[in-house]
């Protein structure tokens, strides 16, 4: 279990007192301290008692008002240290944005982030958003300071929509006060039921990337003011609930760590070959072959009982794997043949199992599983490319895993269509999956969107060169959806449809068939997509029904104004594998947050950017048009995409640019 990483805020230390705060900091089990920067030249003890590691990794820095920011900021940079941070009175000074904008300027290039607490309760979004786009750096993060009191915090609902709505505009740390904590029957802190909630998403969504903050004096008990051990130890046993636990410790958890919000190019399928790796770790999802092998076993069921292949005892079916990779789908197909034979002893089949692969080096790992494997000794290993004619066989029932994270957008409608033309699939085959459908959704996220500007910077336009190559450059940056796992992005509406894809496909020989475009449009919310979490695991039904059933007091309508910024867009599929026509038992595969298939891993979200943030007005709703384009004489297929913010009238308020135009910046080669 990873512990909480906390810190101190003592209040009023001594100049040059940092080696005091960060000392008692340590012994308590914390792991940095904060402590009042100084734009002075006078002498300071702790100058000789830390250590440049000590200020480097444990040491946070507050600006403070009425001396000079930049002084204090260059005094930040010559010592290093991780972060500076302006306390929540700055933010009511008119003059702050532009402070704020010189020292992100002063800080760039360094190794220091900024910090600005922003009071929860001074209805802070908007400023959070106008600072976020008006300073424009990287390493800006906001410290959420909550209030004083408990019974200051808004209902619970309202809560839960400010943490979601700001968590999108990069929360670095979270700043308790000492005296929000209750104080249980044996004298020690806890927190109210409300800020338990509250504390766990923040945990929860988060993850390794908040910083927390006890600001002193610490009440608990109230005449050892500088005794804060007590409320990490409550902070840390929060953290080892089992609710919590279980979302952070599993093996798909701790899988993911390296992922998130790390931007990764999406596969070129038909011009790469998969490493033996990348089939592994593929290959520990507990929930795709498991829904996989179900499919076959309902379409096996079903064509038997359905005559479909033949009227005798003795049922011949051809099971064909397309796109086999290191097998664990024809393992599917061996396990659902076994299971129909054990519970159906009075139809034989007699199957023919198939394993079609192009990647010559994962051919020979199937050939050792023939040779090695006494389930896979029947199978017939076929090496070559499913578009192509001369393949040895017809499917009765094919199977496939070429989806991508926006279903289509690895080429599975191009490739089976192709199987199609060449005779592996007809119109009477089985295809599994049977259809898939590509959603979008709107997305808070400096994170990802200042992530995507700096592949301009560090991403390699052709990864082939390696380091000394070209970078990608900013237009092509911005223009290129990644693969990732989001983290500090928030979701701002329900997905939405843009296409689907049905296969066997009966217009499989039209020219432009997979052509595709969709205009999708959402009105104003007060909930901000809260329950969508960051685009990445199944809608929180309990947190939107607690939304919807709660009675919103003129408080809560205050804090719940404001529009909403977007930063890019999420993309999600949706596939149906197999639906029985006897029964209507069904199995699917989701990452789309309203049918998400808890415990799958093998795919994260598909993160288009826009190349300047776009702010949504209060009560104005935002409309996103996507295309899919295929260009058969240049051998590619790519997305276009833009997004159209309207006021509350129906008044136009911005457009984006069309990203990507004619896939100038980024495709996918055929």
């Amino acid at each position: 279990m990873s512990p909480i990483v906390c810190g101190i805020l003592r209040p009023s230390p001594p100049p040059g007192s940092a080696s005091t705060c960060l000392s008692l900091a340590r012994s308590q089990g914390f792991s940095f301290a904060l402590h009042p920067l100084s734009s002075s030249p006078a002498a300071r003890r702790d100058l000789m008692e830390l250590s440049s590691d000590d200020w480097c990794g444990s040491v946070v820095g507050v600006i403070q008002p009425g001396d000079d920011a930049g002084r204090q900021v260059d005094f930040a940079t010559w010592l290093s240290i991780p972060a500076v941070c302006f306390p929540p009175c700055f933010a009511a000074d008119p003059s702050f944005p532009g402070t704020l904008s010189a020292t992100a300027t002063k800080l760039m290039g360094t190794s220091t982030s900024l910090w600005v607490s922003l009071p929860l309760l001074s209805a802070p979004y908007a400023l959070a958003a106008s600072l976020a786009t008006s300073s424009r750096t990287s390493n800006l993060g906001f410290d959420l300071h909550f209030p004083a009191a408990d019974a200051d915090l808004p209902a619970l609902p309202t809560l839960f929509v400010l943490l979601h709505r700001l968590l999108g505009l990069r929360v670095s740390a979270v700043t308790l006060p000492a005296s929000l904590f209750l104080t249980n029957k044996q004298g020690y802190p806890t927190l109210s039921k409300k800020m338990q909630a509250a504390l766990s998403h923040l945990i929860v969504r988060g993850r390794d990337k908040l910083r927390f903050v006890i600001e002193g004096p610490a009440a608990h008990p109230e005449e050892q003011p500088d005794n804060f051990a007590p409320y990490l130890q409550y902070l840390q046993h929060l953290r080892s609930r089992s609710a919590i636990s279980a979302l952070m410790d599993s093996e798909e958890a701790v899988a993911e760590k390296g992922y998130l919000d790390y931007l990764q190019a999406p596969l070129q399928p038909l011009a790469d070959h998969l490493e033996f790796q990348t089939y592994e770790t593929f290959e520990r999802d507990p929930v795709k072959y498991a829904n996989y092998q179900s499919a076959v076993y309902l379409a096996l069921r079903d064509g038997v009982s359905s005559k479909r292949w033949s009227d005798t005892d003795v049922v011949p079916v051809t099971v064909a794997v397309v796109g086999a990779g290191r097998g664990p789908l024809v393992r599917g197909c061996l396990n659902a043949l076994a299971r129909y034979a054990a519970e159906n002893p009075g139809r034989r089949l007699e199957p023919r199992v198939v394993a079609l692969e192009k990647n010559p080096s994962a051919v020979a790992y199937l050939n050792s599983l023939v040779a090695f494997d006494p389930l896979f000794k029947d199978v017939e290993i076929v090496s070559g490319d499913m578009r192509k004619s001369g393949n040895p066989f017809t499917a009765d029932i094919i199977v496939s895993e070429l989806l991508g994270s926006f279903g289509d957008n690895e080429l599975s409608p191009e490739c089976l269509d192709g199987a199609q033309l060449s005779g592996l699939m007809t119109e009477s085959t089985i295809s599994i999956p049977a259809d898939y459908t590509a959603l979008v959704a709107t997305l808070t996220s400096v994170t990802l969107l200042n992530n995507a500007k700096a592949q301009g910077f560090s991403g390699a336009a052709n990864p082939i060169e390696g380091p000394m190559g070209q970078t990608m450059g900013y237009l092509r940056a911005v223009e290129t959806p990644y693969v990732v796992r989001t983290c500090m992005a928030s979701q701002t509406h329900p997905e939405q449809p843009c296409w689907s894809f049905v296969h066997p496909n009966p217009n499989a020989a039209e020219e432009g068939c997979n052509e595709r475009s969709c205009e999708v449009e959402w009105s104003a919310n007060t909930d901000f997509g809260m329950g969508y979490s960051s685009g990445y695991q199944a809608v929180d039904a309990a947190m939107r029904s607690a939304l919807l059933e709660a009675e919103e007091t003129e408080a809560d309508k205050t804090l719940r104004k404001g529009g909403v910024m977007i930063h890019g867009l999420s993309g999600t599929f949706d596939s149906l594998l197999y639906k029985s026509e006897q029964t209507g038992e069904e199995e699917r595969i989701s990452i789309a947050p309203k049918n998400f298939s808890t415990g799958m891993f093998s795919w994260f979200p598909l993160y288009f950017p826009l190349r300047e943030p776009m702010m949504i007005p209060d009560g104005g709703k935002v409309k996103v048009n996507m295309w899919r384009k295929v260009s058969a004489a240049e051998g590619k297929v790519w997305f276009e995409w833009m997004v159209t913010s309207y006021d509350r009238d129906g008044g136009m308020v911005a457009v984006s640019n069309i990203h990507n135009p004619e896939g100038r910046s980024y495709s996918v080669g055929l």
